[in-house]
């Protein structure tokens, strides 16, 4: 790994212009999942190590695919980092139903009894505290929700009796009149109903009509069950897949992390509004908190139900996220998988994960942008196709100035083979970036990051800094100063691997 080092620059520029430390100030943006609805409460910083271990690889197969869910940002969720070890090249995919994010490898003709697919990620999760007046909350209108009978037909399960679950929703909603009102007898149902107990055999399959008939069991058969209610009864809902983060006192260790489901369904001008039920009657919190607030103990993984991932499975669409991978052999699913999933709390997770910049072999972390002319930039729609050079500059930076000509002619060189320079300007104004890039006449992205947000999530202290990303969203090369000729070389390793 090439270091920050003044060295690798010609020696006048070193004399010209000393290597400054960007101070990195953290900008609080509060938001929530619409607009003013949700505010952010307490913040927990931790680190999440997940193994996926397939076992028993049948001797002759042919061709191996893996899925696992790789976990995303929002308003209450900071990704710093995900490290990626895999014997064999991962991906990351988007599927277009409900843009659930998936790390992919696909093995031809493996030799192995059994592959083992680690991450480690270092987040920070807020709580999710409703605000909202819900008198606001207004009656659903045909187009409201986009795809909104796909939110309700993928909520049908096949375990459901639906002669008896209409019988359950004409019953409780007698005398409810309003959209919310159905909304909350749903919550109230399955709260009223239903026993968190996991003793009983059967527990955490969905099996919606278990549900219905022995009244218990974990997270996944509660939100099953709501969510299908919901189906029955024209609201539109969603299950969301977490892994749970232990929060042991005294326990300063990795402690073993669980799966955990939750729901989410559209309030028409609120926008999609969440629940917990089996956390409201296992006592972590009230009631009425888990309608419409969420803990910070979860790592949200993906949303939906009856899901095609990405890419395309050979096999029938899958029933619900879990933190297990999907597997298929040979056209056909696979379920020799075991997962390791421990966590730690860390008083601040920013902290441990700025200490150095991103280090070759990571996976890049996926940030979204405004470019200087207000149109988007978007990292993860570069990976899989695209060669990127993340290159942190100021404008008053002698060694930015310098290696400027160098960046333009070597993107204009290879900008046709699937090359692409985000140049991020460190937390200077928009006008000065605009007078540096008509300087210099820049022909590509310029991003101005004013909070400097997107430079910690890389953890750069100095500038210039550069992060060069292969097509497979891994990086390949980082350098303080990047001169022409080294650029180059290292572009012309990536580009022929």
């Amino acid at each position: 790994m090439r270091t920050n080092d003044l060295r690798s620059a010609p020696t006048i520029i070193a004399v010209i212009a000393m290597m400054v430390v960007v101070l990195l100030v953290s900008a609080a943006n509060v938001s929530g999942f619409a607009g003013a609805s949700f505010a952010r409460g307490e913040k927990l910083d931790f680190e999440l190590k997940y193994a996926a271990v397939i076992k028993d690889i049948p001797e002759g197969t042919e061709r191996m695919r893996v899925w696992i869910p790789y976990p995303q940002e929002d308003d209450f969720q900071r990704i710093f980092s995900i490290r990626v070890n895999s014997p064999y090249p991962t991906y990351i995919h988007e599927e277009e139903t409900y843009g659930n994010q998936f790390l992919y490898l696909e093995v031809e003709n493996p030799t192995e009894e059994s592959l083992e697919i680690t991450m480690d990620v270092l987040a920070s999760r807020y709580e999710v505290l409703r605000s909202v007046d819900l008198s606001v909350v207004g009656e659903l209108e045909p187009g409201m929700v986009p795809d909104a009978e796909m939110y309700l037909e993928s909520n049908m399960d096949p375990t459901a009796d639906y002669d008896m679950l209409r019988e359950i929703v004409d019953e409780i909603m007698v005398g409810k009149h309003t959209y919310l009102d159905r909304v909350r007898a749903l919550y109230d149902y399955v709260f009223e109903n239903m026993d968190y107990n996991k003793e009983i055999a059967g527990y955490g399959t969905g099996n919606v009509t278990r549900a219905c008939t022995v009244k218990a069991g974990n997270c996944i058969d509660f939100h099953s069950l709501f969510v299908s209610l919901a189906s029955v009864a024209g609201v539109v809902a969603r299950e969301v897949a977490n892994i749970e983060v232990p929060l042991e006192e005294g326990v300063p260790n990795y402690c073993k992390a669980n799966y955990h489901c939750n729901a989410e369904v559209f309030l028409p001008n609120v926008g999609w509004f969440p629940v917990d039920i089996s956390h409201a009657k296992k006592g972590k919190g009230t009631k009425d908190f888990y309608f419409g607030s969420l803990d910070n103990l979860r790592l949200r993984i993906g949303t939906g139900r009856n899901i095609r991932m990405a890419p395309d499975q050979d096999g029938p669409p899958v029933n619900r996220l879990l933190h297990f991978p999907y597997v298929e052999i040979d056209g056909l699913p696979y379920e020799g998988t075991e997962v390791s999933t421990l966590t730690k709390v860390w008083d601040g997770v920013a902290n441990k994960s700025y200490g150095v910049l991103i280090s070759e072999g990571e996976q890049a972390r996926p940030f979204q942008a405004e470019r200087l002319d207000g149109s988007a930039f978007e990292l993860n729609k570069h990976i899989g196709s695209d060669v990127i050079l993340l290159n942190f500059f100021t404008s008053w930076c002698g060694r930015c100035n310098w290696e400027t000509p160098g960046l333009i002619d070597v993107y204009n060189d290879y900008k046709d083979d699937g090359f692409v320079i985000a140049r991020i300007n460190v937390m200077e104004n928009r006008d000065i970036v605009r007078q540096f890039k008509e300087r210099y006449d820049i022909p590509f992205a310029l991003i101005v990051d004013e909070d400097g947000d997107i430079a910690r999530r890389y953890g750069v202290k100095y500038v210039p800094a550069n992060v060069l990303i292969d097509r497979n969203g891994v990086v390949h090369f980082t350098a303080g100063i990047f001169p022409e000729e080294d650029l180059r070389r290292q572009l012309e390793k990536v580009m022929n691997n």
